[in-house]
């Protein structure tokens, strides 16, 4: 019996031999779910920082490491001890990082790039297309834009903020720009060869395809000086923008390892995603020998059934009676769905999601807790609501000292009497907080009111029309319009009726998006994991087009496109949604429910168990 320190034993020997910079091979490690690919990383960065920590100081060098999110950035961070050498990022600000200050290179795109654009819009305008009025706007606005860039002396990037200024870049044009650079700018290929001579990247599968190729195409120039290093799972590629086939497209001088061991998931599960990925790859792991069966059971029912949050309890019931572990009655336990609308329904900020999801703009930022006017209330009101309830000063002061401007140093120091200015702002909090703690059914728009009748914040530029006393339903657009010249007509619209939602579902979207609620989506999970977990799947309630469930258990036939596809090697819906469902069943160490509602339940059933994903008693059907 292999033990399990010899199953992936020599990666780590064969990943520091890579790293030789006499010479450097670059190298891609393929790892699966809960093998341990972060910790893998983490060991070869400590041993990059033991062996070359003195010649990269003097020498102004460091290692870079791209990782998908800021939160995977900082955890890396802290198992190095946040050693200097090692510089983590995203790829949005590692690239941004690289490419500023190249301020009239980026006119010199942009102003390409928006007349093709424009160039473009006018050409269906003129065959007299549909949404012709909407195309007009567009027009209208990247003209203006095109018209205002030379008058930009710096551009500027946030990755955390709405980039609404003229001379901001957005995430897309800082890819869209870095990825053209590196492939074409001698002198920045130069800068990065010299400053970075190891680049590796985390969750490699997901990153925006055409940076990877930039890479490559710098890895295959400066070969004998540069080492690129890739991180990832095929298998876990869930994002649109990530490069297929990148494993493929390596050529013979890359050194491809692989790590074989599950360490996070019980026998069992183990077994389930090795099936569910083996018309993928074909690739196969193994759980650590210590490891006990663990538990799995699909709760299949029709998708017409009613009631299904009340049902989705009672499986909740069931695993706790099959596992005899108490998390399944509890909020211990973690709900995957497929949609964020789902987890919103669920966790109770419905209204919240309904009213900014029709804008990508206000989507995005408010799906990643970035969106300012939102943030108003979920970092500022709600926090010094709980503080004040809690009774908590310091936290009270903390949040006060930071968004008051009255409690601001240049303003304190002038005060005559500072105590009896914060007593007052004191006091106007905690009238505040009484109109909060009085009204259950209090609205976000009454909140902002009384925050600016006490002017106790500065109110975000999208909310302060809404602020002021005579506002009501049917105040005027174009009023409203002129004090939020940046924000469009439906984009108003859609704060009006966020504004006169009830504010106690601010507390469901803040532990949600921090992700302290019991439910997140399938996506959303990736590089977690969980003890228990309840995986939700329903096609009509999801009203996605990417992922399809129905068509992966054989209920739905495929269509023309995909056979289509399939025949030339193209990737398919079904494709996608088997590495969504490998990514969703993998979060799991101990337990595992799947709750699937479908049109036919009985052919779902058949193939989970003529797959062999499925044993018959592991399916049930009814629930008592």
């Amino acid at each position: 019996m292999i033990t399990n320190n010899e199953m992936d034993g020599a990666v780590k020997e064969k990943l520091e031999k890579c790293l030789q910079l006499e010479s450097p091979k670059s190298f891609f490690l393929s790892a699966g779910a809960g093998a341990g690919k972060t910790r893998s990383l983490v060991e070869l960065l400590k041993y990059i920082i033991g062996q070359y920590s003195v010649d990269f100081k003097t020498q102004g060098k460091y290692v870079a490491v791209i990782t998908y999110t800021n939160a995977a950035a900082d955890e890396i961070k802290n198992r190095l001890d946040f050693d200097p050498l090692v510089k983590v990022s995203t790829i949005h600000s590692f690239v941004w990082e690289i490419i500023k200050g190249f301020d009239e290179d980026i006119k010199a795109f942009l102003k390409k790039n928006l007349q093709e654009e424009i160039n473009d819009i006018r050409a269906k305008q003129a065959k007299g297309r549909s949404h012709t009025q909407n195309r007009q706007k567009l027009l209208e606005k990247k003209e203006e834009r095109l018209s205002f860039i030379p008058k930009i002396k710096h551009f500027v990037y946030n990755p955390t903020g709405d980039n609404r200024e003229r001379n901001s870049l957005n995430h897309a044009e800082v890819i869209q720009i870095g990825a053209d650079f590196i492939s074409n700018k001698k002198v920045l290929q130069n800068i990065i060869i010299q400053k970075f001579p190891i680049l590796l990247i985390d969750e490699c599968q997901d990153t925006n395809r055409y940076l990877i190729d930039a890479l490559f195409a710098l890895q295959k120039a400066y070969r004998s000086k540069f080492t690129l290093g890739l991180f990832g799972d095929m298998m876990q590629r869930i994002y649109l923008d990530g490069k297929e086939k990148l494993e493929q497209s390596l050529s013979s001088e890359w050194v491809l390892l692989e790590k074989k061991m599950n360490h996070r998931s019980q026998k069992r599960i183990v077994d389930l995603v090795n099936k569910i990925r083996s018309a993928a790859d074909g690739k196969k792991q193994y759980p650590r020998i210590e490891k006990t069966e663990g538990i799995v059971r699909f709760f299949v029912f029709d998708s017409s059934v009613s009631g299904k949050e009340e049902l989705e309890n009672k499986v909740k019931q069931r695993m706790l009676g099959i596992t005899g572990s108490s998390a399944w009655n509890s909020n211990e336990i973690k709900t995957l769905v497929l949609e964020h609308r789902m987890a919103a329904r669920r966790t109770g900020f419905l209204n919240m999601f309904v009213a900014l999801n029709e804008s990508q703009n206000f989507k995005t930022g408010f799906l990643d807790g970035t969106l300012e006017f939102v943030n108003f209330f979920a970092e500022i009101i709600y926090p010094l609501f709980t503080a004040q309830e809690a009774n908590d000063q310091f936290t009270i002061m903390r949040i006060l000292k930071k968004y008051v401007p009255a409690l601001s140093y240049d303003v304190l120091k002038d005060v005559p009497n500072q105590l009896e200015s914060i007593k007052d702002i004191k006091a106007k909090l905690k009238k505040l907080y009484e109109l909060y703690k009085t009204n259950q059914k209090v609205t976000f728009l009454e909140i902002l009111r009384e925050v600016q009748r006490l002017k106790l914040f500065d109110i975000p530029k999208e909310l302060y029309a809404f602020s002021k006393e005579d506002f009501d339903s049917g105040a005027s657009q174009a009023k409203i319009n002129s004090e939020a010249q940046d924000i469009t007509d439906k984009q108003l619209g859609m704060i009006r009726k966020f504004l006169e939602g009830p504010f106690q579902q601010i507390q469901f979207y803040s532990e949600y998006i921090k992700n302290k609620s019991p439910f997140a989506t399938h996506q959303g999970v990736k590089g977690l994991e969980f003890d228990h977990v309840m995986v939700i799947i329903d096609d009509e309630d999801a009203r996605g087009f990417l992922f399809k469930y129905e068509r992966l258990f054989e209920v739905k036939p495929l269509p023309e496109t995909n056979l289509k596809n399939i025949e030339e090697g193209k990737e398919t819906v079904m494709d996608r949604t088997r590495r969504l469902f490998y990514v969703a069943c993998s979060r799991a160490k101990e337990s595992l429910a799947l709750v699937i509602y479908s049109q036919s339940p009985k052919q779902v059933e058949q193939f989970l168990i003529k797959n062999g994903w499925a044993l018959p008693e592991e399916v049930i059907t009814k629930l008592s």
